[in-house]
């Protein structure tokens, strides 16, 4: 049945992609609805298959002093845990295309399947190895008022008030939870103090029952699934936010629908059906007096997911090689390499410079950065051997006689 043969798996080899209709207008079927976080249980590969891969360096986390609850291992935002009896695998799949730096910029189909070569390659795993347990799916767009001015007017979704977190590693965010999943508004902008708004809409999906049910087990499930649900789900969810239009001119008569605390009261006091009629009235309110921003930006989200369908070239590189450290493709490095050295810097700084500024900001103290080349690399190349030197000291003698269970 169905569920056994999730049980089982399949082992390694790379995902064909040739059953996927791809193009600008997609009438009956979307094929691509950008990932973010996900959340799985690794099935069909052993805990060897991951604790005698090259390209990783698991860490044990101890309990009661020598004996190993699992071990770990992260790189760029996807982690891995190898557990006796199960492995899992969790992070954003967009920030591990960004060298898990952010996540503020666009993440097409082509990105995607970057990220899923990527995964096959690092980890030796292919997404119907990979059973989903819990999704974030959403697009980045540009608002069309200032994103802060959109998430500052955000109340409720159906009936659960939105919550604030403002702070200096999430910026400007509000949520909404409901047991089985948040709809989340982010502004990047402030996030990553970007020079231009960058409004998130995204819905973190913690129970996927419903999915189970259209058959949506694995990753591959999901590929191949029609994601016009997740796109429906997301702009739905989006539309049924209680939001007061700031360019509303006509203030004076609903300032009223600008209170947090009277959307309160009559979500405690009234039924449904009136709370309903007056979450109606205020997007009619909205619509005739304001510019309508709720109904721009459900456009916004729609043709965001459009533009995201399109295809550009990809190189898939066959045999790759990896640093331990940073995930950086060593190929180009003696074969006997498995970190990043200076003949692997140096080749960043010349042909990648987008990954070297990244390696740059994570291994090379801010003072040091005007230096010369030669000097950043050798600091780089001493702070990754550092870095490897320090997790391997957390692995004594005694530790090792752990890891072949």
């Amino acid at each position: 049945m169905r569920t056994e043969r999730k049980k089982e798996g399949r082992d390694n080899s790379f995902p064909s992609f040739n059953n996927h209709a791809i193009g600008n207008c997609i009438i009956q079927r979307y094929d691509y609805i950008p990932l973010d976080f996900i959340k799985t249980q690794v099935i069909g590969l052993s805990r060897e298959h991951f604790l005698s891969n090259k390209n990783l360096l698991f860490t044990p986390v101890l309990i009661d002093g020598d004996l190993i609850k699992y071990q770990w291992c992260e790189i760029d935002n996807i982690k891995v845990k190898v557990y006796q009896n199960s492995i899992f695998l969790q992070g954003s799949l967009h920030k591990f295309y960004n060298g898990g730096e952010h996540n503020y910029n666009d993440f097409n189909l082509t990105a995607f399947r970057d990220v899923l070569r990527r995964l096959f390659e690092l980890f030796n795993v292919t997404p119907e190895n990979l059973n989903l347990t819990c999704i974030e799916y959403g697009v980045n767009i540009l608002p069309p008022i200032e994103s802060n001015k959109i998430i500052n007017h955000l109340f409720q979704h159906k009936r659960k008030e939105f919550e604030s977190k403002i702070s200096n590693d999430k910026g400007n965010y509000r949520q909404a939870e409901h047991n089985e999943y948040i709809v989340k508004i982010y502004n990047k902008a402030k996030q990553f103090r970007l020079n231009y708004e960058v409004l998130r809409i995204e819905i973190k999906e913690t129970n996927l029952r419903h999915h189970r049910t259209r058959g949506i087990f694995t990753l591959k499930d999901f590929i191949e699934s029609d994601k016009t649900t997740f796109i429906t789900s997301l702009i739905d969810k989006w539309n049924e936010v209680i939001y007061y239009d700031c360019t509303n001119e006509n203030t004076d008569n609903w300032n009223k629908y600008n209170n947090v605390n009277y959307w309160r009261d009559i979500e405690k006091n009234l039924s449904s059906k009136n709370y309903n009629k007056h979450r109606l009235r205020l997007k009619e309110i909205n619509e005739k007096f304001g510019q309508n921003i709720q109904g721009k930006v459900s456009n916004l989200i729609l043709s965001k997911i459009n533009e995201l369908q399109r295809v550009t070239f990809s190189r898939f590189i066959e045999n790759p090689k990896f640093c331990r450290i940073t995930g950086i493709d060593i190929s180009m490095q003696k074969n006997s390499s498995f970190l990043l050295s200076h003949t692997g810097i140096y080749y960043l700084s010349k042909h990648k410079k987008t990954e070297f500024e990244r390696i740059k900001r994570k291994y090379l103290l801010k003072h040091w950065r005007n230096k010369s080349i030669e000097f950043q690399v050798k600091e780089i190349a001493h702070n990754i051997r550092n870095k490897y030197n320090y997790r391997m000291k957390s692995i004594n003698v005694n530790q090792l006689s752990f890891f072949n269970w």
